[in-house]
């Protein structure tokens, strides 16, 4: 178990203020807040220990901010997008996927929506090459290209492929004009269980990208060097982080 940081000593209940132990079923609590009736919480009691999902087989790290089953079909489109002459070239594209219907949105209605829909995710990695915060904004999706494209998917959802992260795969299809065909297949992006690590350069891109859609550089690159201390930071390096992730919006830098 990692060592109580500064941090965590602040956050976590002490021994005089325990936390609720009933912290499933009581009233404002998981289950209320999440589920209207059929939770069964004996079951859970019963099933739940050891080793927990965040030991085996570990967490995973989001390389894109959209949700994870989508970073299979923007891995597998990245990968083709580079060997795709022109995005006006494409005149069809398949992918295959396990049941997943909560993220089979072929049209979506906002920005946002795409973080959420398939179709979008892959088609924002074809069209650009990349995926980060800019990518889920109302005004990328009401681009030309992006709805030319995105009436181009079909999406099969393929109830032979297992729907957990852990086990699943997702093939692309990408039929160009004249004939060629390109294909692949992600058993899993950059980040999921397994992958090779991740170095922390490659994952500051992500944590910059997102940072600066509200803070300037410097305040950015602040909030970087505390949080790569925060094991070791005192209260005057605590009260700065906490002051800085809590300022009001600075704008892009």
């Amino acid at each position: 178990m990692p060592r109580h940081s500064v941090w965590s000593r602040r956050c976590w209940p002490s021994a005089a203020s325990p936390a609720n132990v009933g912290v499933f079923e009581v009233a404002q609590g998981y289950v209320p807040a999440f589920y209207d009736n059929g939770f069964k919480i004996e079951e859970m009691r019963a099933t739940a220990r050891p080793p927990f999902r965040i030991a085996s087989p570990g967490y995973a790290i989001k390389m894109f901010p959209s949700q994870f089953g989508t970073h299979f079909a923007i891995t597998a489109a990245l990968e083709l997008q580079r060997q795709i002459p022109s995005p006006a070239a494409i005149r069809r594209v398949v992918l295959t996927s396990p049941v997943m219907a909560y993220v089979n949105r072929p049209r979506p209605e906002t920005g946002l929506d795409g973080k959420f829909s398939l179709q979008y995710t892959a088609a924002s990695a074809l069209l650009d090459g990349k995926v980060g915060i800019r990518t889920f904004t109302d005004e990328r999706l009401a681009k030309p290209d992006m709805q030319d494209l995105l009436g181009k998917f079909e999406v099969v959802l393929d109830p032979s492929i297992p729907g957990r992260f852990e086990e699943m795969h997702m093939l692309l299809r990408v039929e160009l004009d004249g004939g060629p065909v390109l294909e692949t297949r992600c058993d899993g992006p950059r980040g999921k269980w397994g992958t090779p690590p991740i170095s922390e350069e490659e994952h500051l891109v992500k944590v910059r990208d997102c940072l600066a859609t509200r803070l300037q550089p410097a305040s950015a690159e602040r909030i970087i060097e505390l949080a790569r201390r925060i094991d070791d930071l005192d209260a005057v390096g605590v009260g700065q982080l906490m002051q800085l992730a809590g300022a009001l919006p600075e704008g892009p830098g």
